[in-house]
């Protein structure tokens, strides 16, 4: 976990939230909903973001208290094309 700024970054999704303690920090899935998405979104194990994913928006929230957190710079994901 690294903290740049005020945005709190990982390598990955973090097991418990950094704020509150809490254990239910899920993927935030952008864009166009695909089939296997719903059942995800329906069982509580991911929640929707915006339909275009900006820069500063986050990979994870934290659905106890609403706690963002953010992929960390350099993990090679930035690269695909």
């Amino acid at each position: 976990m690294t903290e740049q700024g005020r945005k709190t970054h990982y390598a990955s999704r973090p097991r418990k939230c950094s704020a509150c303690g809490g254990g239910r920090v899920r993927d935030v899935l952008y864009g166009v909903p695909e089939m296997g998405d719903f059942a995800r979104l329906e069982q509580g194990e991911a929640v929707r973001g915006k339909d275009i994913m900006d820069v500063d928006d986050p990979n994870w929230v934290c659905v106890d208290c609403g706690a963002s957190f953010w992929r960390a710079p350099g993990d090679g994901l930035d690269d695909l094309s």
